[in-house]
């Protein structure tokens, strides 16, 4: 007689779904928290960039546990939208998320991002490929 001895293993659409529903929270979270910090502040810390594409990384690996692609693309959307919301918040605060303000907020957003050739834009990009190259169990 045969024992099966892995019974409690997920599958791979299970897992990504599992990383989804965690990854979600945490990148509203992470957007918001660092929109605070960067609107309480009266500097910018461009490193936490890095710091927020690394946590997402590590939520999307260690709640999703997988080996494809897949994985790694979903931390680097996830990150860019947390990096989305803490500029609006930044911005706007709770307006900029209202359906009125939500188009100009974006606008905005983007025409400050793509206009100055920063380091900002720089660490956001390394922000976006720590989340990419961390996202999965390799």
């Amino acid at each position: 007689m045969y024992k099966v001895s892995n019974t409690r293993a997920i599958t791979r659409k299970q897992r990504f779904t599992k990383a989804l529903l965690f990854g979600i929270p945490a990148c509203i979270l992470m957007g918001f928290a660092y929109g605070y910090l960067q609107k309480a502040l009266p500097f910018s810390i461009s490193y936490l960039y890095v710091l927020v594409g690394y946590l997402m990384g590590e939520v999307i690996k260690n709640f999703g546990r997988g080996v494809q692609i897949s994985f790694a693309i979903l931390g680097a959307v996830l990150t860019l939208i947390s990096f989305v919301i803490a500029d609006i918040f930044t911005y706007y605060g709770f307006m900029g998320f209202l359906p009125a303000h939500l188009g100009q907020s974006l606008a905005t957003v983007f025409t400050t991002l793509f206009a100055f050739a920063n380091l900002g834009l720089i660490f956001r990009l390394v922000g976006i490929y720590v989340a990419f190259s961390n996202s999965r169990v390799v």
